[in-house]
This record gives structure tokens, C-alpha cells and sequence, in this order.
């Protein structure tokens, strides 16, 4: 048995344990799959935090258009009234121009705790750190997680 300590540089990931004749390409796959869920994970965590700060986002011909484009345009967000909290909103203008603005209100507004040490998020110039590996999803866990 052998542990291998999983790392992005100086930043530690995960620790992997596995026997000493496991194939090598059988090691990439199963760490590439807990590395790029991790990601998603923490991908999942950022937009929740987003979502509750700055509503749903825009259809995607909204979104980064200022608003005197999307009058000049003449678009709408047809779902805007539909996806408003159930708890009430508040709005909070996105200043990227992604999402609504219909800040969550009261008792439902999710509280960000950040991305703590060896948390998955961006790496330095704003690009996802991702292992590259196209086989990394196709393959179940030998563990049946």
C-alpha cells in the first residue's frame, strides 16, 4: 500500500491511497475523477453564494449588456418575475452583468464562508485549475461510491 499526497503545486489537495500494483493509468483516471469533483464542488459552492447575493442569471443574450443595451434591444428577462425568492428580494445590481440582481432577503440569505486552505476554486489569472484527462467521468468507482 501506498499513499500519494495529490498537489497543485505548493497547495495540497488529497491524499490517495493505493496498492503498489495498481496500474499507473487506473491511478490517473481514479485521482483525476476526486481532483475535477472537487472542482465542481467547489464551482457549485461559488454560484451558490452568487445566486443568493445576485439572484439567477441572465438568459445568455443578456448577460454583460448594460441597461441602456437592453432597452436599445429590447430585451427582457422572461423569467425574472417567475424566479423571485420566495422569502422576498432585495435588489443588488450585479456589476458584471450576469444575474437579475434579486438578492435574496431575511432568514434565507446563505452566508459565505470563502474557500478555506486546499479548497478547489481559481487559480492565479482567473483560469479553473482542472486536471486535463478525457476518461476521468466514464469510469465507476471500483468502490461503488
Amino acid at each position: 500500500m501506498v499513499i500519494l499526497h495529490v498537489k497543485r503545486g505548493d497547495e495540497s489537495h488529497f491524499l490517495f491511497s493505493a496498492g503498489v500494483q495498481e496500474a499507473v493509468d487506473v491511478l490517473v483516471r481514479d485521482i483525476t475523477a476526486i481532483f475535477n469533483g472537487r472542482l465542481k464542488v467547489g464551482r457549485i459552492c461559488a454560484e451558490m453564494a452568487e445566486l443568493a447575493e445576485h439572484g439567477v442569471t441572465l438568459p445568455p443574450n443578456m448577460q454583460g449588456l448594460t441597461d441602456e443595451q437592453l432597452v436599445d434591444l429590447k430585451l427582457k428577462d422572461e423569467w425574472e418575475d417567475k424566479c423571485v425568492p420566495s422569502g422576498g428580494a432585495v435588489f443588488k445590481k450585479d456589476d458584471i452583468g450576469r444575474r437579475n440582481g434579486h438578492e435574496t432577503s431575511g432568514s434565507q440569505r446563505v452566508r459565505d464562508h470563502g474557500h478555506g486552505e486546499g479548497s478547489p476554486g481559481t487559480a492565479a489569472g482567473g483560469r479553473h485549475d482542472r486536471v486535463p484527462h478525457g476518461a476521468a467521468s466514464s469510469r465507476p468507482h471500483p468502490h461503488g461510491a
